[in-house]
């Protein structure tokens, strides 16, 4: 029961509906009639909980079965995972439920583990709003600062995000029933094309307020399967199928004409990918007979390989990420020769993989339980505990991470989750200490004293 009286929360276990997971349930306790419980899924592989919710300490937040609810809403709303790091319900099998709880301002969930050690959680993460009701689209710029998604119930339909700040840089007007499937981003998150049935491309500059358009490209491709810009932001390559053959084009973005034009005999597959290397001197067409091709020249360079289906990412190396159902590929995009895989054990969000700004970590999200595992790129190795905090319900059949990247200066990874969540985990040391001081502060001589006797004191903070 919440410190105040209004709300019971309780469980109802599988045992009870053999068909069906485990759920939640949340029941007012201020209404006299009409009365009703509502009910969410408990998070994927953790939903045989074994604790009683418990509340903070102004009602507004229940933790149960590894992960934590809002309750203002009339259906729990799911805002953060613990499951997997610190206070998860495996840590806690077979300890009382006296051991879970929020600490002083409901800034931390505190809770006693296994070894006799106490887990200190910060929660000033679930403080910020989600930036919407919900998405079904999203993607950030290449350097992570820009976010564009699709508003789910807006006329309008699109906004762009300064994601760093969490903040709406600017609201697109037109009416997205008029629009082409494909958007993209400028390298920088300045400019955007956004496609047209038609086959038109608007470029918008949507780091004004509000967006200002730039030109429209007047393709007249009715089949457009991707687009991209090139590092530099001056071109626009266009793959386009047009009756039996497949056509990449290169557009000059002030010029609004076609600069070069490739042709295959071929129609390329839907989910063929286009992508300039990082100096901007080639770009490939993933997925395609076209192969890699130079800019300048209109030369291809090498033959298409059919190992390279799709691409994600590229690193400023030159790395490209090509994802498969449990592993990503790493291809040399200047040789077209893969250079070695990351098998990851778990199925991949193909949609969810970034390289950090230096090349030097890698980023891929589980498809099934949304957490984010980073990957050294030279060591080829898994970093440590995969990072946690999106909701993902039992049974669901697909991540609910919508993009991934990692933020401009490297020092943390964000993503965004179909329910309007954008997180940010920092993985910078010196930030994570900064964070951590300005949250708890220095450990006292008393304090350090007492846990380590043996160690001489010196300032943490």
């Amino acid at each position: 029961m919440s410190p105040d009286g209004r709300l019971l929360a309780f469980s109802e276990s599988p045992k009870h509906r053999p068909a069906l997971a485990s759920r939640m349930g949340i029941v007012p306790l201020d209404r006299s009639d009409n009365v009703e419980v509502s009910w969410r899924s408990l998070t994927a592989a953790f939903d045989q909980g074994t604790q009683v919710p418990v509340f903070s300490s102004d009602g507004r937040y229940v933790a149960f079965s590894g992960m934590i609810w809002e309750t203002a809403n009339p259906v729990p709303q799911p805002v953060m995972k613990y499951a997997g790091i610190a206070c998860s319900v495996n840590t806690l099998e077979g300890l009382p439920t006296s051991l879970l709880r929020f600490g002083p301002g409901d800034r931390t969930l505190r809770c006693g583990g296994g070894d006799a050690g106490t887990m200190v959680l910060s929660l000033d993460t679930i403080r910020a709003p989600a930036l919407h009701d919900g998405w079904t689209n999203a993607q950030f710029s290449q350097d992570g600062s820009t976010l564009l998604a699709e508003d789910t119930y807006s006329p309008g339909g699109w906004e762009v995000w300064d994601a760093v700040r969490h903040l709406r840089r600017t609201t697109l007007p037109p009416d997205k029933n008029e629009l082409g499937a494909k958007q993209r981003l400028s390298r920088d998150g300045r400019l955007l094309a956004w496609t047209h049935d038609n086959g038109d491309i608007d470029l918008w500059d949507v780091a004004s307020t509000p967006a200002v358009k730039k030109a429209t490209l007047r393709t007249r491709h009715h089949d457009l399967v991707d687009l991209a810009f090139s590092p530099d932001g001056r071109t626009v390559a266009v793959l386009a199928n047009e009756q039996s053959h497949s056509l990449l084009e290169l557009w000059d973005v002030r010029a609004t004409a076609v600069q070069r034009t490739f042709t295959t005999r071929e129609p390329s597959d839907h989910d063929a990918r286009v992508v300039f290397s990082p100096d901007g001197r080639s770009v490939l067409a993933a997925g395609t007979d076209h192969g890699l091709l130079e800019v300048a020249s209109g030369k291809r360079l090498i033959a298409a390989d059919s190992g390279i289906t799709t691409v994600n990412a590229v690193s400023k190396d030159g790395l490209a990420a090509v994802p498969y159902t449990e592993n990503v590929s790493f291809w040399d995009i200047r040789t077209l020769k893969r250079v070695y895989d990351a098998r990851l054990g778990f199925n991949v969000n193909r949609g969810a993989t970034a390289f950090s700004p230096d090349g030097r970590l890698g980023a891929v999200a589980d498809d099934d339980t949304a957490d984010i595992q980073l990957w050294d790129v030279a060591a080829r190795q898994p970093l440590e505990q995969p990072l946690t905090g999106f909701y993902t319900p039992a049974g669901n059949i697909s991540g609910d991470i919508a993009a991934l990247s990692f933020t401009p200066d490297g020092s943390a990874v964000q993503a965004v989750d179909y329910w309007g969540h954008l997180r940010t985990h920092l993985i910078a040391p010196k930030k994570i200490k900064t964070a951590f001081c300005t949250q708890f502060g220095p450990l006292p001589k008393a304090t350090w004293k007492t846990y380590l006797p043996e160690v001489p004191y010196r300032k943490t903070c």
